[in-house]
């Protein structure tokens, strides 16, 4: 049988733990103890708290023995304890270090099934320093550049520099300094990553724990890249187009630069880029269309062949929540806001000569862009001459829900609010049975496809599984006349616990959202909007239960929002559901709310007594 053994020292004094986790064996098989973090140092009258876990290849393992045993710098034992594990592997226990404990290194002993493994800690006179953080590395021409944030210890009096170079499986010290920056000017080994770590030491030279190690790529070359096409701001998320050129150091274009290059973001705050381009220079030179995810600051870097170039920094925003991009050409589209009717005034900054057109169905025949078309949940085509980010004015539909109806044939469809739906969140309803949108297609009410436009060619948002999404329109295929029901708060399908509170004999309670008709929620929720905190409680005794349940929701503020309570009686092993209404006026606080919920009863005796924990659940609003 496979087990493992981990172990776990907290130094209650200075809430600091350690993980032991070295090699070792156990009976047949084989698992690993490691160190984390890396720091074992100790202090001298400290209260060491030991505990971890055994589990094998099924699992954790109940009931097992664990002798433990630690033993001074000259070997002589300090402490001694046999545990055995609870139900879930788990079993701990805990030591003193002596005021007068010896300096030096410390080895602790386990032993389970008659295999064992130890692990060393030291005890000193004094912690030393933690290591600096948030180091950096930055490539050079045949040099890398650090720097890092000073160590939080107020004994940290220098840093040491390590290095490990391409081959290396150690790390080389090759520095020390009192700066918080340092270039390494011997990384010769252009194109391949050079590591580096640093550590902090007091003025006696006691060194402390390195950093995380950072990696850079140095470059060998003069030759760098020229970016053109980008502008300040970029938006998040728009595709733009971008040229970029790999020159020598008179600004000439290298002609025989046809190595493969990849091109990748170099964010200040955060972000990302799609796609990750890997692509040949012909001729020295790439160009393309790119997308930016992501907010702040931002570079572009390209790579190729061990030479690293920059652009210049832009600023990386996200777009307007009321702001539609439209690449030229034909765009299939939706606005998930209720907007002017008319797409000539939607669309009035869009650069002429350009064309919008709606297929209504109860006429099977295109109205064009002079006709009052739009409409939340409608979706339309848009053809621009070029490609733009469109801002428009626009308000979010005040309601939970939104119902329209679809006539046999194509309908040209789009999401009702700006968020994106799931196929199980979207409600077909015939007027004798609802369906959501794959019960509908098994039903034979509408088609198995949603088709989107891609800007080359349709694709089935249904066969991929991608969900309806916000800005974009489909068109779908119904063969009666139905109504189409969008929910502004998400629907959860089967999955109605939010969370479960804990519970008491003899009753248990779990709490969940649901929206006015009855479907299972998730937070965030909108002003103006109204949900149900709902309660299951179930009796797990052999008699009548008489209870009270209280719900009560606090505001971001910390003040009272809402309060009400339900007297009831659950028979023997019953369950039921209770509900609650909580509404969010339209200047109600943004923010977290706390949703308590608290079950009272008298059983058996007649003093009232709380039996379900004040349990609690974070729902964020949002305007």
């Amino acid at each position: 049988m496979k087990m493992k053994i981990k172990f776990y020292f907290v130094l209650s004094l200075i809430l600091f733990q350690v993980f032991f986790l070295p090699p070792w064996v156990i009976g047949e098989g084989s698992a690993l103890l490691t160190l984390q973090p890396n720091s074992g140092f100790f202090l001298q009258g400290q209260n060491v708290f030991l505990s971890g876990s055994l589990s094998g290849e099924n699992g954790p393992i109940s009931g097992k023995d664990v002798g433990i045993l630690v033993f001074n710098p000259v070997g002589g034992p300090l402490f001694a304890d046999q545990v055995s594990t609870d139900s879930s592997g788990f079993f701990q226990t805990n030591f003193r270090l002596p005021d007068s404990a010896l300096l030096g290194s410390y080895t602790i002993q386990a032993c389970a099934n008659g295999a064992s493994t130890s692990a060393n800690f030291k005890v000193v006179t004094q912690l030393p320093p933690s290591p600096p953080q948030n180091l950096t590395a930055l490539p050079g021409q045949n040099s890398v550049f650090l720097s890092w944030s000073p160590s939080p210890s107020p004994a940290a009096s220098f840093y040491l520099v390590y290095r490990k170079a391409p081959g290396e499986l150690q790390f080389t010290r090759v520095a020390t300094t009192s700066s918080l920056e340092y270039t390494d000017n011997f990384a010769t080994a252009c194109g391949q990553p050079y590591a580096y770590a640093v550590s902090a030491a007091d003025a006696t030279g006691y060194e402390g724990d390195r950093s995380a190690e950072v990696t850079a790529i140095p470059y060998g070359h003069l030759a760098t890249f020229r970016f053109e096409g980008i502008a300040t701001p970029q938006f998040s998320g728009i595709p733009f187009n971008i040229r970029i050129q790999a020159v020598d150091q008179w600004g000439g274009k290298v002609e025989d630069f046809t190595s493969r290059a990849s091109l990748s973001p170099v964010p200040v705050l955060s972000g990302s880029i799609s796609p990750t381009l890997t692509e040949a220079f012909l001729e020295g030179e790439w160009s393309g269309k790119v997308v930016l995810t992501g907010s702040g600051t931002m570079c572009i870097q390209a790579s190729c062949s061990g030479i690293y170039g920059t652009s210049n920094e832009f600023s990386l925003q996200e777009p307007s929540p009321k702001s539609l991009y439209l690449h030229s050409g034909w765009n299939l589209v939706s606005l998930p806001y209720q907007t002017s009717t008319y797409p000539t005034e939607v669309f009035s900054s869009l650069p002429q000569p350009w064309r919008a057109y709606w297929w209504d169905p109860s006429n099977s025949r295109y109205l064009s862009k002079d006709q009052p078309f739009i409409s939340p949940g409608r979706g339309f085509w848009v053809k621009s001459p070029v490609d733009i980010l469109i801002n428009f004015e626009g308000e979010e539909l005040n309601s939970d829900s939104f119902t329209f109806d679809l006539l046999p044939g194509w309908n040209m469809v789009g999401v009702p609010f700006p968020r994106s739906f799931s196929f199980e969140e979207i409600f077909l309803e015939t007027g004798t049975a609802t369906y959501d949108f794959s019960s509908a297609v098994s039903a034979g009410l509408i088609r198995n496809a949603a088709y989107f436009w891609d800007g080359s060619r349709y694709e089935n948002a249904y066969k991929t599984g991608s969900g309806l999404e916000p800005f974009k329109g489909y068109w779908i295929k119904v063969y009666q006349p139905c109504r189409l029901t969008f929910f502004k708060e998400r629907v959860l399908g089967n999955t109605t616990d939010c969370q479960v509170l804990s519970s008491s004999y003899p009753l248990s309670l779990s709490l969940s959202f649901r929206n006015s008709l009855g479907f299972p929620i998730s937070p965030p929720f909108h002003r103006g909007s109204t949900v149900m905190i709902t309660a299951t409680i179930q009796n797990n005794s052999s008699e009548t239960v008489p209870f009270i349940l209280l719900f009560n929701t606090i505001d971001p503020s910390g003040a009272p929002f809402s309060f009400s309570t339900i007297s009831a009686s659950l028979g023997p092993n019953q369950s039921a559901i209770y509900s609650s209404s909580l509404s969010f006026p339209a200047n109600a606080l943004t923010g977290n709310y706390q949703v308590r919920v608290f079950a009272w009863n008298s059983w058996p005796s007649k003093s009232w007594r709380a039996l379900s924990s004040p349990g609690s659940v974070v729902c964020e609003l949002i305007p």
